[in-house]
């Protein structure tokens, strides 16, 4: 199984709560009042870096510069491939509106 990342579960956690998109900065800050604890000499740059490959692997999607929110089909079976299949985020994010859900249904009828 998998290990999850501690950073890409925090931010995954952070956007998912705001609901909105965030600047880096405010994931930030956002990662900081919630006590996120940590190794890195470079915090900052680490969460760029993070947040890039979050992008990259589709699970967030940039809206601005700088700016991100979770993609829209993070969580949609049919469209995951980021290696987050299981656990507790991905449960959660797997829960779609009842048009999406309905929609998925027919497309494995």
């Amino acid at each position: 199984m998998r290990r999850t990342n501690v950073w890409h579960e925090a931010i995954i956690t952070h956007l998912r709560t705001a609901d909105i998109g965030l600047t880096v900065p405010q994931i930030w800050r956002r990662m900081e009042a919630a006590g996120f604890s940590h190794a890195s000499k470079k915090p900052r740059s680490t969460l760029g870096a993070r947040v890039a490959e979050l992008a990259q692997m589709k699970v967030i999607e940039r809206v601005g510069p700088g700016m991100y929110r979770m993609h829209p089909h993070y969580g949609n079976p049919s469209t995951r491939r980021d290696g987050y299949a299981s656990g507790p985020l991905s449960e959660a994010s797997a829960k779609l509106p009842d048009v999406q859900q309905q929609q998925l249904e027919e497309k494995r009828s």
